[in-house]
């Protein structure tokens, strides 16, 4: 009998290790990056815990009522307590603008088993899933900051999962209030698949047309173009931050796992990478644009050293930009010049010389430090490392760069007509071919992932990521062996096929005595017949016959010895002339079964365009049937041009993009795995109701798109807002008597409600924009839990309080009285998903009974459910919290 584990199925506790590695303390502590007298503090600070930091995002109106929001009603209600516990004493980042970062000195894990910071707790986390707050560590701020943004800049995120700083950086595109839809976009870029669709979810709260996410190698990212012209230029970016990874010992607070996983070597073997990296963004970076390299990571190996080697490597195509005056408050270390490098065993180096060969031909010469005349060329003092004790935070590094000519290595590839992915045939452009033993590689093809590669060896089918990695591997002893193996190879193939023709042309004499003696032969038979014509006619048609079947059998034996040659000569030529038993030739032959299929050495690789997961962006045509009764129904401008709704297989959602946005993915298809891109604008919701449109509005979209609405609009007040806000379906006598105007001159359908602060309503001091549904008799919103609490926030009522009274409402109910039709049902548990819209609605439709409807007909001015049949009876709506990707899984 098998015996069972008693443990099996018990929770198993999660215990952490502890908060010390020897390795990491004599590491930092012989470098030196730490004052002497500073080190036992940082050491303390890096066992700590991080504070809990957020950034208020949105417009700038809107931010600013939210910080009054936050000062009033939260902050002031913490330090003022008197309750014996610690205060809360919240701190505004100094160097972050207008106050909206903000530092408090709990952890999370603090703030959320406090019930005194429970309100708190629930503020952060609604705000954030609307989108109008960022939890974000207060050192991953400082790199967006220092890119400098405008809304017109072509920006590039490299490595950009989670997608903190590529929210940070669409928030900063669209700074501009006034410009609803920027000119310039975002491309936010991560290796990895998954990491990529949880960015998904975080760009999403940003509700940006203007950003698209890819998914490809950092070191290897394709070039894009702005149209298909063949003299297409490739899309440089104006500001691009590269992010790079790293070995990660600067979020040791955050990460406590990384103490005991802390190994000398992590920042030697990421090195090449990040300089791999660092390379492409600075090919792809504009001539007089600027790229920030960051890493979250103390080690000089992994910050001044790539630094240093691509400054040294460009040759003053790029410098160094000083940035101290950006950032005031901020207490940091300029970069070092210098540093040491430690083996595992805890052996120094300071230069390549003192190293062992052993240890050197494991890592690049560039993790050395330089002498001091090279660093001060390079001006690494303007390098930013930001230490964990320094303000109470994580340990970072800053460098920002300013492209000023183009790179010296620049190949001349700036067009589509000499790209390897779009034209296989053009593979080596002139720098190429002067490489030493290009013959045997080809350049610029795809891997079986779709991922670019630099070079694919020709011998043993390498994949080759960089130059560097073409160097070593044409330099190494196995590339160098396959070299002379395949040119022994050729020499023995070239002796074989000589022996061939020779046998070949010694069978050939036989069939040719063999025709002469055939041909006179008929020649003789063919006078007979002359003298006989009249009588032996169907003999010569017999000789004929045989004359032919003759020729046949001398080809086949000709084609027979020589078939292996023919083939490989010219393998087109020869299947057009072969002939099947039944008289089919060889392109209506059946293929040869897999086993026996032989791939040439010059076969190119194959594009996998698209993932597994992942169906086409397709846009909708300028003469789109769908499109005039969506337009006429809410009176759309011609400024929103069908071109740029976008939708995946079906048109079932439709999606806004930019135009930007949309000439990228028509332009780069063939090359470019998308992921994500467009906000949701419009879904099909058909109703008996509405015949003549079956598309309603989005909240995703509604945003960007508002502007180009003429039609189906209603202006609110203040309280118009709560009404319909905090109750699920309000009659619409209970709106302000210019919003019943509104609301009762137009059909029943898909509405945008529209706030605008006045002299008679100034608060909140923010537009407020939402979509909803305009019933027979009342109205509703089709906004998500988040989103409602954060408007009604903003309209100075607390979705928790309306909920408490809710619940107060339903126990004082005496449970045996059954509710009486047509009366107002505040908000129980708000929500946009329809989902939970359409079974709030089954459960009105069987309460109400025949008696309700017979009221509503009557007089339909005191009904007061009528809209939750209208809504429930139009079909199936989509989620309104749906991302993009999910539709297509």
């Amino acid at each position: 009998m098998k015996r069972q584990n008693p443990e099996l199925g018990k929770p198993k506790s999660y215990t952490l290790g502890p908060k010390s590695n020897e390795a990491f303390e004599t590491f930092y502590k012989g470098i030196g990056i730490v004052p002497e007298d500073e080190w036992e503090i940082f050491l303390e600070t890096m066992r700590h815990q991080l504070p809990t930091t957020f950034r208020i995002t949105g417009s700038r109106d809107q931010a600013e009522e939210l910080l009054k929001i936050i000062k009033g009603q939260y902050f002031s209600k913490f330090i003022s307590r008197d309750d014996g516990t610690p205060k809360l004493e919240p701190k505004s980042l100094p160097w972050y603008p207008s106050e909206l970062a903000w530092q408090l000195d709990f952890t999370k894990k603090q703030i959320k088993n406090d019930n005194t910071l429970k309100s708190l707790h629930g503020f952060l986390i609604s705000e954030t899933e609307s989108g109008n707050i960022s939890r974000q560590e207060a050192v991953s701020m400082l790199p967006p900051l220092l890119m400098d943004v405008q809304p017109h800049h072509k920006v590039l995120d490299m490595c950009a999962a989670p997608g903190s700083k590529t929210a940070q950086l669409i928030e900063m595109l669209h700074s501009d209030d006034n410009v609803p839809v920027p000119s310039g976009y975002v491309v936010a870029n991560d290796m990895d698949n998954k990491r990529c669709y949880l960015m998904t979810h975080q760009v999403k709260r940003i509700q940006s047309p203007n950003c698209m996410i890819i998914n490809h190698d950092a070191r290897i990212l394709p070039n894009m173009f702005t149209s298909n012209d063949e003299d297409a230029e490739v899309i440089k970016y104006d500001r691009i931050l590269c992010d790079v990874p790293c070995s990660g010992d600067g979020t040791m607070r955050k990460n406590p796992d990384i103490w005991t996983k802390w190994h000398v070597n992590g920042g030697y073997n990421l090195h090449r990478i990040q300089k791999k990296v660092l390379q492409r963004g600075l090919e792809l970076l504009a001539v007089g644009g600027r790229l920030v390299y960051s890493t979250c990571s103390l080690n000089p190996v992994e910050d001044e050293a790539v630094i240093l080697a691509l400054i040294k490597q460009c040759k003053g195509a790029i410098e160094l930009v000083d940035v101290s005056d950006k950032l005031p408050g901020l207490n940091y270390s300029k970069g070092t010049y210098s540093w040491k490098v430690m083996t595992k065993k805890g052996e120094w180096y300071e230069t390549e010389e003192q190293a062992p060969e052993h240890f050197k031909s494991l890592w690049d010469s560039t993790i050395y430090p330089p002498i001091i005349t090279e660093a001060q060329d390079a001006k690494l003092e303007r390098c930013i490392r930001v230490l964990p004790h320094q303000q109470n935070t994580g340990a970072f590094f800053i460098a920002v760069i300013h492209k000023t000519q183009e790179l010296p290595w620049s190949s001349g590839r700036v067009n589509r007509r000499v790209d390897p992915i779009i034209n296989p045939k053009v593979r080596l452009d002139e720098a190429e071919k002067k490489i030493k033993g290009s013959e045997h590689f080809t350049f610029g093809v795809r891997n079986h992932g779709g991922l670019y590669t630099y070079a694919r060896c020709n011998l043993c089918n390498a994949k080759l990521q960089g130059r560097n990695d073409y160097n070593s591997h044409l330099a190494g002893r196995k590339h160098k062996k396959e070299v002379e193996d395949r040119k022994l190879l050729e020499e023995k193939e070239s002796l074989t096929q000589k022996s061939d023709e020779v046998k070949t042309e010694n069978s050939d004499t036989a069939p040719v005595a063999m025709e002469t003696q055939n041909t006179d032969t008929i020649k003789t038979e063919d006078t007979v017949d002359k003298q006989n014509e009249n009588d032996n006619s169907d003999r010569t048609e017999n000789v004929d016959k045989v004359k032919d079947n003759s020729e046949k059998s001398d080809s086949n034996v000709n084609t027979d010895n020589k078939n292996e040659v023919l083939k490989s000569e010219d393998p087109q030529k020869s299947g057009d002339n072969e002939t099947g038993a039944a008289g089919q030739t060889a392109d209506d032959k059946p293929p040869p079964a897999k086993k026996m299929r032989m791939e040439s050495k010059e076969e190119e690789i194959k594009v996998v365009m698209f993932g597994h997961k992942e169906d086409p962006f397709l846009f909708c045509s300028k003469n789109d049937p769908i499109w005039p009764s969506i337009q006429q129904f809410y009176e759309i401008s011609e400024d929103l041009g069908i071109e740029q709704i976008m939708y995946r297989n079906m048109k079932r959602i439709l999606y806004y993009v930019s135009k930007p946005i949309r000439n990228l993915v028509i332009c780069n298809s063939e090359r470019v795995k998308f992921i994500n891109l467009g906000v949701k604008c419009f879904s099909n919701a058909p109703s008996p109701l509405v015949p003549d449109c079956d598309f309603r509005l989005s909240q995703d979209g509604l945003l960007a798109i508002h502007q180009h609405i003429r039609g189906r609009r209603v202006s609110l007040t203040k309280q118009d807002i709560i009404t319909i806000l905090s109750q699920e379906n309000p009659f619409i006598c209970k709106l302000s008597p210019s919003a019943q105007e509104s609301v009762y001159a137009m059909d029943p359908g898909s509405t945008l409600f529209h706030f605008k602060p006045s002299e008679s309503d100034p608060e909140p001091n923010v537009e407020i924009i939402f979509c909803g549904w305009r019933g027979k008799t009342s109205v509703r919103s089709f906004v998500g839990k988040d989103e409602r609490s954060h408007y009604l926030r903003l309209c100075g009522v607390e979705l928790t309080d309306i909920q408490a009274q809710v619940q107060e409402m339903k126990l004082s109910r005496d449970s045996n009285t059954s509710s009486v039709a047509g009366t107002e049902t505040p908000v129980g548990v708000p929500s946009g998903d329809e989902a939970e819209v359409e079974q709030w609605n089954k459960e009105t439709e069987e309460s109400r009974g025949a008696e309700a409807d017979e009221i509503e007909e009557g007089n339909g001015s005191e009904s007061l459910n009528g809209e939750s049949n209208d809504a429930g009876n139009e079909g199936k709506l989509e989620s309104e919290g749906q991302a993009n990707v999910d539709e297509t899984k």
